[in-house]
C-alpha cells in the first residue's frame, strides 16, 4: 500500500473550503485532506464494488481512489502533473461545479448513495456497502492504462488486471446500454448492439487507454457516459455515418467466405446485421479489438499501442473474434468458407 503524501500546516480545511479555494491547494496538500477526512467513504466505496464481486486490483485502495478525487478537481490542461498528451477535450469538478461551491456538497454528491435513499451512509452491521459515484470513479480507475493520473509511488496496476477490471463493468453495464439505445431509436440508427459496441470502443479509447485524453470523473455512473456515447453514434447513423462502415464490413465479408450473392441486398443487409450481432457477444477485450480494427479501420499497430499489448496479441485476438464469428453465423444459417 502506497504511503500518503504527509498533511501540511498549509492544509485547507475541507470542512469550510469551497471549490476555488481548493483548487488553490497544492495537489498533494489536497489529496492528503481528502484522504485524511473521507477515508471511510472512500474504503466503503472500495468495499461495494467487492460486495458486487468487482475484481479489484490489489493497488487500488483508498489512498489511490483519494488521489483520484483529488487529481479530478481542476482539469489536466492546468494540472502540474498532466502532460501536453492529456489536455485535449479533458475535464475537472471545475468544469461541473461554480467555483464558489461548498466542497462539503461536492462530497456528498460523490459519497452519496445511488439507491434513491434506500440506503443510509451509515451502513448498519452486515449490510452490505451501498453503491456510489466514488465507487464508479474506482472502477473506472480500475480500468485506466494511463499511469500519470495515478499517485505517484502507488503499487503499478498490470494490464491484466485492468483488462479484467473492464471485462467486469463490460458484463455489468452492456445489456444497459443496448436497452438504452433500442428504447430510444429502435434499429432505426442500425442494430442497438452495433451502436453499443461502438460506445464502448470510444470509451475505452478516450477513458481508459494509454493513450487516454480525458479521465472519468465519477459524477455519473459508467453506465450513463457509455450510454450518452451511445447516442451520439446513434444521432451520426441518422447522418449518414453508418455508410461509412460499409467498406469494413464488405471486407469482413470477403474474409469470412460467406456465400451469397451479391445481388441479393437484402439478403446482404441481413448480413451486415448478424455480423453486427456476433461481434457483440464476443468477449470484451476481442469486441473492443474488433470493433476498432473491423468497423473502425485503426491500423493493428495503433490498436496495439492504445491497449498496451503487442501487435502479435492484437493478431490472435482478431483471430479468435474471426472464429467466433464465422461459427455464429454457421448457427445462424450462413455458409461461412475458411479455416476455424
Amino acid at each position: 500500500m502506497a504511503e500518503p503524501f504527509p498533511a501540511t500546516d498549509s492544509l485547507i480545511n475541507l470542512h469550510a473550503a469551497t471549490l476555488a479555494q481548493l483548487v488553490r491547494v497544492p495537489l498533494e496538500s489536497r489529496y492528503a485532506g481528502i484522504l485524511r477526512l473521507g477515508w471511510n467513504d472512500l474504503s466503503a466505496a472500495l468495499q461495494s464494488l467487492r460486495d458486487a464481486g468487482a475484481p479489484l486490483p490489489v493497488g487500488l485502495d483508498a489512498e489511490r481512489l483519494a488521489w483520484a478525487v483529488a487529481f479530478n478537481v481542476e482539469s489536466p490542461s492546468t494540472s502540474t502533473v498532466a502532460n501536453s498528451s492529456s489536455r485535449r477535450g479533458a475535464q475537472g469538478y471545475v468544469d461541473r461545479w461554480p467555483l464558489d461551491t461548498p466542497w462539503n456538497l461536492i462530497w456528498s454528491t460523490l459519497a452519496a448513495p445511488l439507491e434513491s435513499g434506500r440506503e443510509s451512509k451509515s451502513q448498519e452491521a452486515g449490510k452490505p456497502a451501498a453503491a456510489t459515484l466514488l465507487a464508479e470513479l474506482a472502477l473506472s480507475v480500475a480500468c485506466e492504462q494511463r499511469k500519470d493520473w495515478q499517485n505517484p509511488g502507488s503499487r503499478p496496476i498490470e494490464i491484466e488486471e485492468v483488462n479484467r477490471a473492464f471485462e467486469f463493468v463490460y458484463a455489468r453495464d452492456n445489456s444497459k446500454v443496448i436497452g438504452d439505445v433500442y428504447s430510444r431509436f429502435g434499429s432505426r440508427a442500425g442494430s442497438p448492439e452495433s451502436v453499443a459496441q461502438e460506445a464502448w470502443s470510444r470509451v475505452f479509447c478516450d477513458y481508459w487507454s494509454s493513450g487516454a485524453q480525458r479521465r472519468f470523473l465519477g459524477t455519473s455512473r459508467i453506465s450513463t457516459l457509455v450510454c450518452q456515447v451511445a447516442r451520439f453514434v446513434a444521432y451520426d447513423a441518422f447522418r449518414g455515418g453508418e455508410a461509412k462502415a460499409m467498406p469494413q464490413i464488405e471486407s469482413l465479408i470477403d474474409v469470412l467466405r460467406i456465400d451469397i450473392d451479391p445481388l441479393r441486398e437484402m439478403l446482404a443487409d441481413e448480413l451486415r446485421r448478424h455480423i453486427r450481432q456476433c461481434t457483440s457477444h464476443l468477449p470484451a477485450k476481442q469486441e473492443v479489438v474488433a470493433t476498432m480494427v473491423w468497423f473502425r479501420e485503426i491500423p493493428a499497430k495503433r490498436a496495439a499501442e492504445a491497449l498496451q499489448v503487442s501487435e502479435p496479441a492484437i493478431s490472435q485476438l482478431l483471430k479468435k473474434a474471426l472464429k467466433a464469428v464465422r461459427n455464429c453465423l454457421r448457427c445462424q444459417g450462413f455458409r461461412c468458407g475458411g479455416e476455424d
